[in-house]
């Protein structure tokens, strides 16, 4: 009986508060339902949702301030396994929602340049958090139509490196200003927005 009264209260206050509470048999919350553009819990704003928790993640954030300008790095140097999906090449797609972690990781192991995008990236701690990554390039994208396009606030009108690699000279970026996704020189310096799943 105990149980159930504390689990009505938890579901009451969930629903008065305007969150959408799961809670389990036992009485406690296993998590939230965000909606896009509402704030997540490191303090950034929701810009995807996948619809289920597979791989130990539903949602992803974007930090609400720029980390500054920088280089993506390693320009003519080609980084395994963080470029868009090719034929007759590296079979992962460095490009796709979900890779943006992953590509960090391996731009930071294999990329000894200083104050890179994705070092950047990963160096802010915004709410407190310490794992935040550099997006990848759909990633970015769907921020840019999720977020930017819909009117959030505190992006500047700008242009964003991705983790993605678009061979030894290049990586994707995406000009917030006219929507045009594509690669530039590695060595060029672009804005920086870190995310992060959970």
């Amino acid at each position: 009986m105990r149980n159930s009264v504390i689990t009505g209260m938890a579901v009451f206050l969930a629903l008065f508060s305007g969150a959408v509470l799961f809670v389990s048999g036992d009485g406690s919350a296993q998590g939230r339902a965000y909606i896009i553009g509402a704030r997540g819990p490191a303090g950034g704003l929701v810009f995807y949702d996948k619809g289920n928790y597979a791989g130990g993640w539903r949602y992803l954030e974007a930090a609400p301030v720029s980390q500054g300008p920088a280089r993506w790095g390693c320009y003519l140097s080609f980084i395994k396994g963080v470029n868009a999906k090719m034929a007759g090449h590296d079979p992962t797609d460095g490009k796709a929602i979900g890779r943006g972690k992953i590509n960090t990781s391996i731009i930071i192991k294999n990329c000894r340049e200083p104050n890179t995008a994705a070092k950047k990236a990963a160096a802010y701690r915004g709410g407190g958090k310490s794992d935040w990554f550099l997006p990848s390039a759909d990633e970015l994208g769907a921020m840019y139509e999720n977020l930017y396009k819909a009117g959030a606030t505190g992006f500047d009108d700008d242009i964003y490196w991705s983790s993605t690699q678009s061979g030894d000279y290049g990586a994707w970026f995406q000009n917030f200003h006219d929507g045009l996704k594509t690669s530039y020189r590695k060595d060029f310096v672009f804005q920086v927005r870190a995310v992060r799943a959970f």
